[in-house]
């Protein structure tokens, strides 16, 4: 040959690509978080960089579900070699923590003594969803026993081990709430009709009394028209005002001061009493210290009678009680012997040296009593039935003196008969509080025995033992033992004009002037028992001597209830309906005070 030496053949590459991660090896992400690839580089002796050829597989990562997943990175370089897979792990974990919301109030309120209910909780975790079921509560500290306030404790934990947040309630053990006395007022118009519950919680429809207008009252709780505080609607046969009487019909004129009168001092000028008489005829009178009667076949038919009954003595002596005196009331059971008790009053200013105006008229010098009277010619004639002064019923404790009155006992009302057998009437109780006030009250008195004028005896506050004296003749060691209880002051004041039975009603009857609330007329108020009466109430409102607006107006006094149906002699019951007579004082310039006519009008009464 020629020499020459074989071929050489290139080095064959057996050495594989090196993969090198790049980033936290395991990496640990928070659950929820989104997966990021952190990325790998790879080189080879031969080929150089690999890093653009690597293979990653992270399929298997799920970001929602904790735990350890694995990424792999794969690469070849030219000559076929593979690299070690490289392997990152990649941790989910679990940071959040469950989060409690308590169930109801909080703080808790209980009573105690009474039981503590748990009112509960829920618990929501991002990867175990429901935990509720899981809390853990710890009410041990609660003692309902004692008052206080104790926290009870709420925890959870989800099952990466993570704790919520303890939540803590408030359970206030306080004392039971002191019971209150609710009214009813169904028709949410301000008036209770008097239904009451005592208890700590409101029961439905009913209120406490500051929320209210009246607490009693309201006839029908359930209409809110009809209400203590509405106006009442004449003879339309409802009780818009609850008071149980509404006017009926118009006013009716019983006697004209301008044509009927038999003299001038013939007047109306006292309270209108009736009764029967043997003869079968009803004899009416509304008094003056001149007095004369109505007569007729019935109440609805009487005309002036100007035969002279009774006339007043005008005794200047005080300790007779004998002076100017009126028929007040008047009873009779058989229509022959007919009793009165008399409206006695010693006019001082008419008697020289008894008053410091001389002649002229005052109050200062005005000194009442109640005296009696009998007729045994079925009202014909009245005389007293003893001498005066025994002829006294009932007195002030005291003796007249110059310039201290009024003073005294005033305007008898009717008299009506209980069931227990008593006569009953009302008094006006005057007693001057110097230097220029006064007291003034209803008090009652009854007798058993009409014939005997020492025979009534006075409420004291608690039975019928009061006794009235005569001062001037008799000891008075403590004037207040002979003087008479108010009878229900806040509800009746001074009323005193008429008392009856209503046998419709079965109650008791006052009808009397009065004011509430700065509003003056004519009242009402009934009882059961003649002791306890219900709040006096508007029947009409009229001008009265001292709230008419000048001393030429008009102005209306002394009503009297009076049933023309009534079968009692001496008309001391009414019924469903009848009249109240008053007089109106016409206050004419040219007749002075003595214009005075006798009005009635008819009343209707209601049950509530």
């Amino acid at each position: 040959g020629t020499g020459s030496s074989p071929p050489i053949q290139p080095a064959v590459d057996t050495t594989p690509p090196v993969i090198t991660l790049t980033g936290d090896n395991p990496q640990i992400i928070a659950v929820g978080e989104a997966y990021v690839e952190l990325g790998a580089a790879a080189t080879d002796n031969h080929d150089g960089d690999l890093s653009a050829s690597i293979v990653i597989d992270a399929g298997a990562v799920d970001s929602s579900v904790p735990g350890e997943y694995l990424v792999t990175y794969d690469v070849s370089d030219s000559s076929g070699n593979a690299a070690i897979t490289g392997i990152r792990t990649v941790i989910y974990e679990d940071r959040t923590p469950p989060q409690i919301t308590l169930v109801g109030d909080n703080p808790q309120t209980i009573t105690q003594g009474g039981p503590y209910v748990e009112l509960g909780a829920s618990a929501t975790d991002n990867v175990d969803g429901d935990l509720t079921g899981a809390i853990v509560i710890d009410d041990s500290a609660v003692d309902t026993s004692t008052i206080g306030s104790y926290d009870v404790t709420y925890d959870v934990q989800d099952s990466s081990g993570n704790s919520a947040t303890t939540m803590i309630r408030s359970v206030d053990v306080k004392a039971p709430p002191a019971a209150t006395t609710w009214y009813r007022d169904f028709d949410q118009d301000g008036y209770s009709n008097g239904a009451m519950q005592v208890a700590a919680e409101r029961p439905p429809n009913y209120y406490e009394e500051f929320e209210l207008t009246a607490i009693f009252g309201d006839c029908d709780d359930e209409d809110v028209t009809l209400n203590p505080g509405e106006d009442d609607i004449d003879a339309d046969g409802i009780d818009q005002d609850c008071n149980g009487i509404e006017i009926a019909g118009p006013e009716e004129v019983v006697f004209d001061w301008t044509t009927d009168r038999c003299s001038d001092v013939d007047l109306p000028d006292f309270p209108a009493r009736a009764f029967r008489v043997s003869s079968n005829q009803v004899k009416l009178i509304a008094s003056h210290y001149v007095a004369r009667m109505f007569v007729g076949p019935d109440l609805n038919t009487v005309s002036r009678d100007c035969n002279i009954v009774m006339t007043s003595d005008r005794d200047p002596d005080p300790s007779m009680f004998n002076d100017a005196e009126w028929i007040g009331a008047t009873y009779t059971e058989d229509g022959s012997t007919v009793y009165a008790v008399l409206h006695n009053e010693f006019e001082a200013w008419r008697h020289p040296g008894y008053c410091t105006t001389n002649g002229i008229w005052t109050d200062r010098c005005w000194y009442n009593g109640l005296t009696a009277a009998v007729s045994t010619d079925s009202g014909e004639s009245f005389s007293h039935p003893v001498a005066p002064p025994l002829h006294l019923v009932a007195s002030s404790p005291h003796i007249y003196e110059n310039d201290q009155g009024p003073r005294g006992i005033f305007h008898p009302s009717s008299i009506v008969r209980a069931t227990d057998g008593y006569y009953y009437m009302f008094g006006h109780r005057v007693e001057k509080i110097p230097p220029t006030d006064y007291e003034q009250y209803a008090c009652l008195i009854r007798t058993s025995d009409l014939s005997d004028p020492d025979a009534w005896r006075f409420w004291d506050g608690s039975s019928f033992s009061g006794q009235y004296v005569n001062p001037y003749t008799d000891f008075v060691a403590d004037p207040s033992l002979h003087d008479c209880a108010p009878v229900d002051r806040n509800a009746i004041s001074d009323m005193t004009q008429s008392l009856t039975w209503n046998e419709f009603l079965g109650r008791y009857v006052l009808v009397g002037t009065s004011e509430l609330h700065n509003i003056f007329g004519f009242y009402v108020s009934y009882s059961d028992d003649l002791i306890d009466w219900t709040l006096r109430s508007l029947i009409v409102e009229r001008y009265l001597p001292w709230s008419a607006p000048d001393p030429s107006t008009p102005h209306f006094l002394y009503p009297s209830l009076l049933d023309p149906a009534s079968t009692s002699m001496s008309f001391d019951t009414v019924g469903e309906t009848g009249y109240i007579y008053y007089t109106r004082n016409n206050r004419r310039p040219v007749a002075g005070d003595l214009d005075r006519d006798l009005l009635r009008v008819p009343v209707r009464f209601f049950r509530h």
